[in-house]
């Protein structure tokens, strides 16, 4: 059974892999034809042919099994009306169909089951009213707040479709729409509700409940922490900067509901039940884990943790001994049987990893911690096995090391577990009298708000986030195997300081060695302002930095996935954003900023009177500002003069930049500053300067889209153009088709990267992976 489900599992991860269909079987069928070889030499008797031929049926009908149930748009599902509706306001009738909840731009977040489309007039080759499906709908912050499951609404705003991610690390909104079975949304301008509807009885109500109960007496957002910690933190709205915080420290696991919860409530439960009949126990643990699975809403991870808690309640009323790492196997198993797509789900991946860590890890570490307090042990045991599990796997998603975070994990354990425990009683409470759930719920206020202040801490100490660059899939592979021979190999694990010494190794060196070496130019496609990231030999260049909102989704998560803890300097080209600027250094260190006075000289020196006094608040109040150590110097980029950064050369001109990375020139358009019709390519771009670059380096332009002189065109026959902007001309685009220039448009196509070896590679949004133009 254990090599059937193992098979399973591994037919669904093949899916990543083109022709992953095929390949397991056909692995699985070599091995069934070498069986006598090697079953002799690997001695490996409780094997059979039939064995192999079973999991190898079993891997190729998993595979069919995953692509069956990838979601699909329905005929009459809402998203086919959204092309000819696009820019145009329309009324969507339906059911609300889980609680609102908001978002981190501070709009309410509604998933609605559609029922009919008013089009307003518009027509239809379709009947409007037969529109279904799952939308995705946001509101302000002031609209929703009284909306409950299933109360029937008119929604009124304009539809569009989501977009895939068209930049490396950023969030794929497409993709988790489509995981939700949603492929349409809608941004709501109005909500209207039929007068006279009764909400029906729900689980949701006693969620509710509890939650207005806990928060009643605890200051904010003290109260929505410890509804957070026993409903999961995608049950109640937690304020973003407590989610970033514990994030930064290391502890995002405890604001999810998944196993610890369980074995919460199961040991609570038994506890109570202890003097009442086998099965009184088993139906009273089944009840309380179906309670809670229904108030901590439907997730993988929260269904694995519940899975197991029933395997043990079944173990229990057959009075038979529950093998936990089957047990493991199985819930795992038939989770994926129920959603195949959850392989892919990293809550889930991580859940079964870190309980995984917890069956096989901590005997070994307790045992080797033989010398410190018995009452210790579990503390330091717990997150240790947890993060040795689930760190390559965090390392080959996000490319970030929290140093911090065991010791985060040793000193908060006792706190998590006060909370944790009070915050059940109090949420039982909260259900037979709000009141005295109130009140059970204020005497949590001290351990929780240690618990902040700890998580506070760690989360602004310097250093608490490394980025080493996102892991390549062999090492992170590499990583697990030493970790499975160590727990299948006993008499390894002397050489367990050995094994981890290498693990250091294989993540710090290859990165340092890539960094020290890599030479790389990457355009983001990001709006209103357009992002450049230059990367030459260990040192960092970066023009401009988007909104607050690119900076922190998208500029940030890419910087880090290429293990950049530095920016040494960064230069402010567009209209500067200071919010923007202040938002990317909670993250990384920005070491010099040239504010670029060809674009305002008011805005710049506003820019530069803000940034500064920030500097000198975060060297009074370093752990309130929570900004990385070390301070900015702020310059002004003058309109005509030569830079040098590194090995990089910059030639600022009025209407542009020259830069010069490993001999390649490239024209970098100030979008504010428009060239003439009658200009002179001499009076723009320096010839010296492109001449350096020798006759077989033809300029690259990166520019907002605008106008260029055909006369700049001919002079500088650039080896390929870069537009930023939102709009593209119409005359520079026939200028450059002429000339067979090749044309990559950021808006439209996604981002780009440069490298001298390669060239030009576009990024795919599929896989984060790269692919040549």
């Amino acid at each position: 059974m254990a090599f059937v489900c193992l098979a399973y599992i591994l037919g669904l991860l093949a899916t990543a892999i083109p022709w992953g269909l095929a390949i397991v079987p056909v692995l699985l069928s070599l091995a069934a034809i070498t069986y006598p070889t090697w079953r002799s030499r690997w001695k490996l008797h409780a094997f059979s042919r039939k064995h192999l031929i079973a999991a190898g049926c079993v891997a190729l009908l998993a595979s069919f099994w995953y692509q069956l149930r990838i979601p699909q748009p329905g005929t009459h599902d809402i998203s086919r009306f959204v092309p000819a509706l696009t820019d145009r306001s329309v009324a969507v009738q339906g059911v609300v169909e889980a609680s609102p909840r908001m978002t981190r731009s501070d709009r309410r977040q509604i998933w609605l089951q559609v029922q009919g489309l008013d089009p307003k007039g518009i027509q239809l080759s379709t009947d409007p009213a037969q529109a279904r499906g799952k939308l995705y709908v946001t509101v302000g912050a002031n609209l929703g707040k009284d909306l409950y499951p299933g109360a029937k609404v008119t929604l009124t705003g304009k539809l569009y479709l989501p977009q895939a991610a068209k930049n490396p690390g950023a969030f794929d909104f497409q993709q988790y729409l489509a995981q939700e079975g949603s492929f349409a949304g809608l941004r709501g301008e109005s909500i209207q509700v039929p007068p006279g509807q009764q909400p029906r009885w729900g689980l949701w109500q006693i969620r509710q409940r509890i939650v207005r109960s806990q928060t009643a007496w605890l200051p904010h957002p003290e109260g929505e922490l410890v509804s957070a910690m026993v409903l999961g933190g995608k049950a109640v709205d937690l304020p973003t900067t407590v989610k970033e915080d514990f994030r930064r420290a290391g502890l995002s696991h405890a604001l999810a509901a998944s196993g610890f919860q369980t074995s919460l409530i199961l040991a609570v439960v038994l506890a109570l039940t202890r003097r009442f009949s086998l099965r009184t126990q088993v139906m009273a643990g089944g009840t309380a884990l179906a309670i809670f699975l229904g108030l901590a809403g439907v997730q993988p991870a929260i269904l694995r943790a519940v899975v197991m808690g029933a395997a043990v309640l079944v173990g229990m009323a057959l009075e038979r001994q529950v093998k936990p790492i089957g047990s493991l196997l199985l819930s795992a198993t038939l989770l994926l049987l129920i959603n195949p797509l959850w392989i892919w789900d990293l809550g889930f991946q991580l859940s079964v990893l870190a309980t995984m860590g917890l069956l096989v890890t901590v005997p070994p570490l307790t045992q080797w911690l033989d010398w410190i307090p018995s009452q210790l042990i579990p503390a330091i045991a717990v997150p240790i096995a947890a993060y040795l599990w689930t760190i390559p796997l965090q390392l080959q998603t996000f490319g970030l090391v929290s140093p911090y975070s065991i010791v985060a994990n040793v000193l908060t354990t006792v706190f998590i577990s006060v909370i944790s425990l009070g915050g059940m009683v109090s949420a039982l409470c909260a259900v037979v009298y709000p009141l005295a759930g109130s009140a059970t719920a204020w005497l949590l206020h001290y351990p929780v708000w240690a618990l902040l202040a700890i998580v506070r801490g760690f989360s602004q100490l310097p250093g608490n986030n490394i980025a080493v660059g996102t892991l390549p899939l062999v090492l992170m592979l590499a990583l697990y195997g030493a970790i499975v021979l160590l727990w299948l190999r006993p008499n390894l694990r002397r050489y367990s300081w050995a094994f981890f010494l290498a693990g250091v190794a294989m993540v710090f060196l290859p990165a340092w060695q890539a960094q020290a070496q890599l030479t790389q130019v990457t355009a983001l496609a990001t709006s209103p302002q357009a992002v450049l990231v230059v990367q030459d030999r260990g040192k960092v260049l970066l023009i401009n930095s988007g909104d607050a909102a690119t900076a922190e989704m998208t500029v940030v998560p890419y910087l880090q996935s290429q293990g950049i803890n530095q920016i040494d300097w960064a230069i402010a080209l567009q209209k500067p954003n200071p919010d923007a600027w202040a938002a990317l250094r909670k993250n990384i260190a920005v070491r010099n900023l040239y504010v670029d006075s060809a674009v305002d000289s008011t805005m710049s020196q506003q820019l530069k009177t803000q940034l500064q006094a920030q500097l000198k608040t975060q060297l009074k109040t370093q752990l309130k500002t929570r900004l990385p150590s070390g301070q900015t110097q702020v310059l002004a980029l003058a309109a005509e003069a030569r830079y040098t950064f590194g090995q990089m050369v910059m030639q600022s001109q009025p209407t542009g930049l020259t830069l010069t990375v490993r001999n390649q020139p490239w024209w970098l358009g100030r979008s504010r500053v428009q060239p003439s019709a009658h200009s002179t390519p001499s009076k723009v771009l320096d010839p010296p300067v492109i001449a350096s670059s020798t006759a077989n380096r033809l300029p690259i332009l990166w520019w907002a889209g605008g106008a260029i002189p055909d006369a700049w065109l001919e002079q500088w026959k650039p080896q390929a153009a870069i537009a930023h902007g939102k709009r593209l001309n119409a005359q520079v685009e026939y200028t450059l088709k002429t000339q067979k220039v090749p044309l990559h448009w950021l808006p439209q196509n996604g981002a780009l990267r440069w490298q001298p070896q390669t060239g030009f590679t576009t990024f795919s949004g599929e896989g984060s992976e790269w692919s040549s133009l």
